[in-house]
């Protein structure tokens, strides 16, 4: 599978500011789920996880993600490409790997 997942930052940087203190866990609790003392590698985990299922629901399922962002508009989506549209995109370079005959002449 060809994904196109590149960013700027990885989680790492996106738990720089977390607070554990918010979590009712301790490292006791975390250590006896996990075998891991540390709170923020399981928030990592859990956000890893989560995200990962939006992911695949939004390409398997084709559904549409809206992001809580505070009143901005934002949502996750894949688009179909069909006909004449994704001949052109193929010829440019785009969906090189994928079977057309298999994907009916469509591209996401």
């Amino acid at each position: 599978m060809n994904l196109s997942l590149g960013c700027a930052f990885n989680l790492e940087d996106l738990f720089l500011n977390f607070k554990n203190s918010k979590l009712d866990m301790d490292c006791g609790k975390c250590e006896k789920l996990t075998g891991d003392r540390h709170r923020d590698k399981l928030a990592q985990k859990v956000f890893m996880d989560s995200v990962q299922l939006i992911l695949n629901d939004v390409i398997d399922n084709n559904v549409t993600f809206q992001l809580p962002l505070n009143g901005v508009k934002a949502e996750l989506y894949v688009k179909r490409y069909t006909g004449e549209e994704f001949a052109k995109l193929r010829k440019r370079g785009k969906w090189q790997d994928v079977d057309f005959l298999k994907s009916f002449f469509t591209g996401y």
